[in-house]
């Protein structure tokens, strides 16, 4: 588990040569996340790490050059199972963690699926909500979560398609859309069979000093 570091950027930048606001918004979790592996778990992934228990703790002699030694207090964690796309489970690895078991998990069953724009779980337009809003509609075709507002500042979705998707029963998100039904059944399919894993972690020793910081933290 690392220090946080600073957020990665989601605003609105120009599409690039030979990208479509289809392809922007399929893939724009994945590409920030290739900027970098602890940036991206400490952003992209913060809302993941959650403790679930402290299992243990110890002293450690830390002997500095021309100084007394010093002492670290460490702990035993085990963090909260988390679903996770199946990529990014090496992100979470280059941190030190390991799993210590996966498994496939269908991701319309995931209902604390965070918008794929911010990242955040939350909603923006009703924070003190903890369910039925509704400026975080998912996407009937590939089962991902958005943020109206975020749809809107990557100019992939305008006010106008929001009003019209709230008084129809079904919503396509940006990314799937103008997708033939072939593409959209294998999308879907993908989505519940193989893009999302359910990861169980090994416990971990982790410096106090990096989780005081953690509201979860109790010693």
């Amino acid at each position: 588990m690392k220090n946080p570091t600073d957020p990665l950027p989601t605003s609105s930048e120009p599409l690039q040569p030979g990208e479509t606001a289809a392809t922007k918004v399929w893939r724009y979790k994945h590409s920030n996340a290739a900027l970098g592996n602890v940036k991206a778990c400490n952003t992209i992934f913060k809302y993941d790490y959650q403790i679930q228990e402290v299992l243990d703790w110890q002293q450690i002699s830390k002997p500095k050059r021309n100084t007394n030694a010093t002492s670290q207090a460490q702990y035993k964690i085990q963090l909260q199972p988390v679903t996770i796309e199946k990529w990014a489970l090496p992100l979470f690895q280059s941190t030190g963690l390991r799993a210590a078991k996966t498994e496939p998990f269908p991701r319309s069953q995931n209902v604390e699926d965070c918008c794929q724009i911010c990242w955040s779980p939350v909603s923006q337009e009703h924070p003190n909500r903890e369910e039925n809003y509704d400026d975080m509609p998912q996407c009937d075709t590939c089962q991902r979560t958005y943020h109206w507002n975020c749809l809107t500042d990557l100019n992939a979705c305008s006010h106008t398609a929001r009003q019209g998707a709230e008084n129809s029963e079904d919503w396509h998100c940006p990314a799937c859309t103008d997708q033939t039904q072939a593409e959209n059944d294998t999308r879907k399919s993908y989505a519940e069979e193989k893009e999302i894993i359910k990861v169980i972690w090994q416990p971990t020793w982790e410096a106090a000093e990096l989780l005081l910081a953690n509201p979860d933290f109790k010693a």
